[in-house]
C-alpha cells in the first residue's frame, strides 16, 4: 500500500515538474519574470518534497516503534514459555 502511494506521488511530481517545463516553453516570458516563476515554483517543490519526507519518516519511525513493542513482547512471551531450558 505504501509502495503505491509513494508511486502517486513520484508520478504527480514528474507531472508537475514536466508541466511546468511545458508551461515555460509554450507561453515564454521576460527573463526577470521567467526567474521569479522559476524561483515561485521551486519553492513549492521543495515544501511537497518536505512535506512527504516528513510523512516518510514519521511512518518508518511508528513501523520501528511497532517492531521493537513486537519484539518485546515476542520475547517476554519467549521467556515465560514452561519447560524453557535457561
Amino acid at each position: 500500500m505504501a509502495s503505491k502511494k509513494g508511486r502517486g506521488l513520484l508520478i504527480t511530481l514528474l507531472v508537475g515538474i514536466g508541466g511546468f517545463v511545458a508551461g515555460l516553453l509554450a507561453a515564454p516570458k521576460s527573463g526577470k519574470q521567467t526567474r521569479d516563476e522559476v524561483v515561485k515554483d521551486t519553492k513549492k517543490v521543495a515544501e511537497t518534497t518536505e512535506d512527504a519526507v516528513e510523512t516518510v519518516i514519521d511512518k518508518v519511525t511508528d513501523v520501528l516503534k511497532r517492531s521493537e513493542q513486537a519484539i518485546a513482547s515476542a520475547k517476554e512471551s519467549f521467556n515465560k514459555t514452561p519447560g524453557k531450558k535457561k
